[in-house]
């Protein structure tokens, strides 16, 4: 199954020509002998400001592996991932995951990040199992301590998520924002910023002490924006949601830069469907040609993404991390991802 999108032909990038002397966007790793040479520049110096990241950003890279000997966490495999998407005109990676909590994970990240001058969002998971659960602590540290530790990190690592939906799914209620202002006391201490990946409804349903705490703290929005479980149009029409969840968030945390971190739509009933919003029809629209006709309002309003200084990651870089989800499909011996949805690297106007 493929899917040809004639509206990715005209993906917009987050791209100005007038700035070139920044990353993501212009300067790039330098590598002599094949070996990535660490910046000498401050971090301040090297990423490029806020206004610079608006249209597609790049995609969401899933790495979940159950166990720390899954391939998906490997350098090889980060590599072939990695140097798709910078093919694909990609200039940073959301991290979903990663379960895993050695610090191997990391840096093979920001190895292949580098290699492939990608930028990366990371994360420290929570999950949503008592099995995920019970390593969360040991998978931040661990992060804290490659960020520390590994000389590229901090020219590869554009920030952290104190995980993804946790207000929603409430992981670690009891801790949650002590641990989250601890974590953000110990990021800004190395340079970094933190934010929350969550949902609208994920703020709306939490406490209210929770909520300020986490809109007061974080240093920009991560923006879910679903449609695909928020209501049950037709995937041509839902830019008008989007863009109403969108004013949504930016009324809700004013003032604060802006990325939208998950974005889904199925192309096939192979994973999640639309759930209740649909009065039993959870399939509708999932399929190749409503995966066209939702990307395609994605791409085609670049100068809106331009003109709201919003960036945003495709959910999900392949099949093989969540099922329909994904922009590639499964990959395999014979074809490593099948090409789905091509992506074309052009500028916003």
């Amino acid at each position: 199954m493929k899917i040809s999108l004639l509206g990715l032909a005209a993906t917009c990038l987050a791209v100005v020509s007038a700035q070139s002397n920044c990353f993501p966007y212009g300067t790039s790793f330098q590598q002599v002998n094949g070996v990535v040479q660490t910046p000498t520049v401050t971090r301040e110096q090297w990423w490029c400001g806020w206004d610079r990241y608006y249209g597609w950003l790049g995609y969401v890279r899933d790495l979940k592996g159950s166990t720390c000997s899954d391939p998906v966490y490997s350098l090889a495999r980060l590599r072939e991932d990695f140097s798709i998407m910078a093919r694909d005109g990609a200039v940073m990676v959301r991290i979903y995951g990663p379960i895993c909590e050695q610090t191997s994970v990391w840096n093979n990240i920001i190895q292949a990040a580098a290699e492939n001058n990608l930028g990366v969002l990371g994360i420290v998971w929570h999950g949503y199992n008592p099995q995920e659960e019970s390593m969360w602590g040991a998978r931040k540290d661990n992060l804290l301590k490659v960020l520390r530790e590994n000389p590229l990190a901090k020219y590869v690592i554009h920030s952290v998520s104190f995980g993804s939906e946790p207000l929603f799914s409430w992981n670690i209620s009891d801790t949650y924002v002590k641990e989250f202002i601890a974590l953000k006391a110990a990021l800004k201490a190395l340079g970094y910023p933190i934010t929350v990946s969550e949902m609208k409804y994920g703020y709306d349903q939490a406490p209210k002490a929770t909520r300020d705490a986490v809109i007061a703290g974080i240093d920009f929005n991560s923006a879910h924006i679903m449609p695909y479980y928020g209501n049950c149009l037709n995937p041509a029409d839902e830019w008008n949601s989007i863009t109403s969840d969108i004013a949504a968030f930016k009324g809700l945390i004013p003032g604060k830069p802006m990325m939208i971190t998950q974005n889904p739509w199925g192309a096939g009933q192979d994973g999640r469907d639309r759930g209740s919003n649909c009065n039993g029809d959870i399939w509708k629209g999932v399929s190749t040609t409503g995966a066209n006709q939702y990307w395609n309002l994605w791409n085609t309003h670049c100068n809106y993404f331009k003109d709201q200084q919003i960036g945003w990651f495709a959910h999900t870089f392949s099949s093989d991390s969540e099922g329909n989800f994904g922009i590639y499909g499964y990959r395999s011996d014979a074809e490593h991802y099948p090409k789905r949805i091509t992506f074309e690297r052009l500028r916003c106007a």
